[in-house]
């Protein structure tokens, strides 16, 4: 995609997927409750607790996205460093001395990302339970609904 299009063109393209999400959300949720009111309240119930969910998961991409990005940029520093003096490295042979700067940024940057998914992975895990939670209770409940024992 980024071949063909820009950052600024994925930028608004991922702003306009997450508002279609939300509206198609949201008019299902009132297509559900024209047809019973009692099925749209358990649908209700569950995007109240994914958008929950989904909060704190943006609290926490937040806090973690600083150290992330200051991650990133003194990895890439450590990366110039390293290819800009290249020609002093291979002619004095200084391959550990001037690896130590980079393999140290990498592993930091390594360290920071696999703290990062591991507290992303519980977040989307637990949305992921939600939706089908929510799922399988919307069903039950309408089928409870039709055959009259609700």
């Amino acid at each position: 995609y980024l071949k063909e299009h820009t950052l600024e063109e994925l930028a608004t393209r991922v702003i306009m997927m997450v508002s279609e999400a939300a509206l198609n959300t949201l008019a299902v949720l009132a297509a559900v409750c024209i047809f019973d009111l009692r099925v749209g309240a358990v649908l209700a119930a569950g995007v109240a607790v994914f958008a929950l969910v989904n909060r704190r998961l943006v609290r926490k991409a937040q806090d973690i996205s600083a150290r992330k990005s200051q991650s990133d940029e003194e990895l890439v520093s450590q990366v110039l460093e390293y290819v800009q003096g290249i020609g002093e490295v291979r002619a004095f042979r200084l391959v550990g001395e001037r690896c130590e700067g980079l393999n140290k940024a990498n592993r930091r940057n390594a360290e920071i990302n696999f703290r990062m998914e591991k507290e992303f992975i519980t977040y989307l895990g637990l949305q992921n339970l939600i939706i089908k939670a929510a799922g399988l209770a919307v069903v039950f409940f309408s089928l409870s609904c039709i055959c009259g024992e609700a």
